[in-house]
């Protein structure tokens, strides 16, 4: 059976896995259907949960790069209006079996500029990643955005957890 993703407004609710419920962190003993945001620094730790299954994630850089580089290439070329162009870096460790690689790959993520604004999310990754993510097993991943708005800050979320940092040269 393969698991339908979808992601609303960090704000106002949490990572949502179709007949799943809600996502909560580890620190909460039950997902309740109004979640308050935690908001993290470039660098913390999130405990992510769902259905049993839990992973650890870092956001570990959140750098500015020149619209040629490879992860955000296609999006400097087809969105003419982009003035920023941005490159997420984070990990994910799983503290449980068999956890699919597919829910962290980016497309889940809140990716927001300095206005709060979102911006077009690139095709474009860095690896390949394995189907799974095993107990024990950290992948790491990048995601390139453009944004209509400059600035020196970002934001990424998920679930209800949300990281914010000054762009990198």
């Amino acid at each position: 059976m393969r698991k339908v993703i979808t992601l609303t407004t960090v704000a106002l609710a949490g990572l949502c896995l179709a007949g799943c419920g809600s996502t909560s962190t580890s620190s909460s003993s039950s997902a309740s259907s109004q979640q308050t945001v935690k908001h993290l620094k470039v660098g913390q730790t999130a405990t992510l949960s769902n259905n049993g299954k839990k992973v650890q994630m870092t956001v570990t850089d959140i750098q500015r790069v020149d619209p040629s580089d490879n992860l955000v290439v296609d999006v400097s070329s087809n969105y003419k209006k982009a003035k920023e162009f941005v490159v997420y870096s984070y990990s994910v460790k799983s503290l449980s079996d068999n956890v699919s690689a597919d829910d962290f790959d980016g497309s889940n993520l809140k990716l927001l500029d300095s206005q709060k604004s979102t911006g077009i999310v690139s095709s474009n990754r860095n690896s390949v990643t394995p189907d799974t993510i095993n107990k024990g097993e950290t992948i790491n991943y990048q995601i390139g955005v453009g944004y209509y708005h400059t600035g020196d800050k970002a934001y990424i979320g998920i679930g209800n957890q949300q990281w914010s940092g000054k762009l990198n040269q």
